[in-house]
């Protein structure tokens, strides 16, 4: 009845099979196929092992990425909203039976409302929202930074492989698994991380990037729709979903400002907002 809650599991089997297939390969190469190459070209610091302390910090947001139970919209909370329907009406669940507060939107997945619900992710068989919004940027900027890392760290010495005579005969079934899995998801995940990083800065979800909102001011339908009350600045927005810290803003650590349900809004666009708003009901 609901193909996502089978799907999801079988995408967190598929990722750990591709990570726990990776890092042997990855660790073959280094340390096993590439004893002659020259030392300039050895990708990897063993001393400080880059590559396994990125990936470590990738699957340890994974894991809190995954939980999202504190994010769940408690269904007896009433709570003043700036957002309506489209018919000026206030949002309510009737799945859920509950009035939903601003940025919560039911997930047909889940089963419930999800505060700030950005989207419904079949990679870690969860909605991500308020509460783990701070761990699946992380999750997806580590894992950029790991593919990256490896593609890296690959090519110098499959470069001077391949300069070698007879060096293409060299070549493992390893070092393509390595390279087009690792510039695959480097590629992919570079592109997904740019993008969270341009909505977490502007104070949107991927749900309000295709769905605008529809305000109520003073009782009275707003005159423009295209407005994001949201929107706090760019250091502000990026302080709410990655703590007001700087120290803990790349570390799995929840740390978000605010309880999810209600959001500060911007003086000033709110204020715009009012004055067109008596305008066009004078």
């Amino acid at each position: 009845m609901y193909p996502l809650l089978t799907v999801g599991p079988i995408m967190d089997t598929y990722s750990a099979c591709i990570v726990s297939d990776h890092i042997p390969r990855f660790v073959r190469i280094v340390h096993v196929e590439l004893p002659q190459s020259p030392p300039s070209l050895v990708p990897l610091d063993e001393e400080n092992g880059e590559g396994c302390s990125i990936l470590a910090e990738s699957s340890e947001n994974l894991n809190l990425s995954d939980s999202n139970l504190d994010g769940l919209l408690p269904r007896t909370k009433e709570n003043a909203t700036v957002t309506v329907k489209n018919d000026g009406t206030k949002r309510y669940c009737r799945k859920c039976r509950v009035e939903k507060p601003d940025r919560a939107h039911h997930c047909s997945a889940c089963q419930e409302c999800v505060l700030k619900m950005d989207h419904h992710c079949p990679w870690i068989n969860n909605c991500v929202g308020f509460r783990n919004q701070k761990f699946f940027y992380l999750f997806i900027l580590y894992g950029a930074l790991y593919c990256t890392f490896v593609c890296l760290t690959t090519l110098p010495p499959l470069f001077h492989l391949l300069s070698l005579e007879d060096g293409i005969f060299l070549l493992s079934i390893h070092w393509v698994f390595l390279i087009l899995a690792g510039g695959l998801f480097s590629i992919c995940l570079i592109g997904f991380t740019g993008f969270h990083t341009s909505m977490i800065l502007n104070n949107v979800t991927t749900i309000e990037t295709y769905q605008k909102h529809n305000y109520k001011i003073e009782g009275e339908s707003a005159a423009q729709k295209y407005v994001n009350l949201f929107d706090l600045g760019k250091r502000r927005n990026f302080m709410q979903v990655m703590g007001p810290k700087w120290q803990l803003w790349f570390i799995p650590v929840f740390n978000s400002i605010g309880d999810g349900i209600s959001y500060p809004l911007n003086s000033y666009a709110y204020s715009t907002l009012t004055s067109d708003t008596n305008e066009s009901i004078a």
